[in-house]
């Protein structure tokens, strides 16, 4: 997929040491070329003139969120610092307030051996420790980290497009309605297996009137809102404030207002169809 690069992307800068995380870093490169996002890395670097540090804050100082993938090396530590650059990337990241999206290798991940000293075994564990602080993700091999980068990177464009209401608030008297929703594990797993699904598709649940139906939806919805458009078709409600929940214009109007949120092009005006055909 190519990527739509304006002047107005958002920009990830990515963190991580070099010599074992090469592949790694090329999958975060390619999950936000996908994402129409600018990474920024040491691959990247401009001469600058300065030292490692300084050259990797002032990239920092451009990006809109830092990516740090941190694994079984500590890194670089240029002269006159404590901290390998690495560990000073998500400081800086920490000082400008960028949302910090970290993943962390798994004891047992696929990842080629490059020995470090004792000194720098310790400073990674403890670095290790802070990140340990913030919600992160683990990965076992470069497939699965970047399964979780694009869920992430999503999740966040989404927070950063979706801060105004959307339509679909007022179906939130549904989720208070259906709060008690108990068995059907199931039928969950299965539709949980079919989203975690890599591949493309469609999955259609099907069962008579009364049958619990619209429940099951409310609880698919509530675990997986965060990824999800949705639209009801009930008779629990009816007119208010111009709108007729039940036509066509407003489930138009409902959906494509959520769709949109993933699409991450500079386009900021938009008009919602007012039929299905268009």
């Amino acid at each position: 997929m190519s990527a739509f690069i304006s002047s107005n992307s958002k920009k990830a800068f990515i963190s991580s040491t070099s010599k074992d995380l090469g592949k790694y870093r090329e999958a975060a490169y390619e999950v936000c070329n996908r994402l129409s996002i600018v990474p920024i890395g040491m691959e990247q670097f401009e001469s600058m003139g300065v030292g490692a540090t300084e050259g990797s804050k002032s990239k920092i100082n451009e990006a809109d969120v830092y990516v740090g993938i941190v694994a079984n090396r500590y890194g670089y530590i240029e002269d006159g610092y404590a901290k390998s650059v690495t560990e000073l990337e998500f400081d800086h990241a920490e000082m400008r307030g960028l949302d910090r999206l970290c993943f962390v290798a798994d004891e047992g991940a696929e990842l080629p051996k490059y020995p470090e000293d004792q000194v720098k075994q310790v400073k990674l564990a403890a670095f290790k420790d802070r990140i340990g602080k913030l919600i992160r993700n683990t990965f076992k091999n470069d497939w699965d980290f970047k399964l979780k980068l694009y869920d992430s990177i999503l999740k966040w464009l989404f927070r950063q497009r979706g801060t105004g209401p959307l339509a679909r608030h007022v179906f939130e008297p549904l989720f208070a309605y259906y709060a008690r929703f108990g068995g059907r594990a199931d039928v969950l797993a299965r539709v949980k297996t079919f989203i975690d699904s890599p591949e493309p598709g469609y999955l259609v649940i099907t069962g008579p009137a009364g049958y619990g139906k619209t429940a099951l939806a409310v609880r698919l919805v509530e675990l997986n809102r965060d990824i999800t458009a949705y639209h009801f078709f009930t008779s629990l409600y009816g007119s208010k404030t111009g709108f007729e929940f039940l036509s066509e214009q407003f489930f138009l109007k409902n959906v494509v207002e959520q769709i949109r949120l993933w699409n991450f092009f500079p386009y900021h005006t938009w008009e919602a169809p007012t039929t299905l055909s268009g």
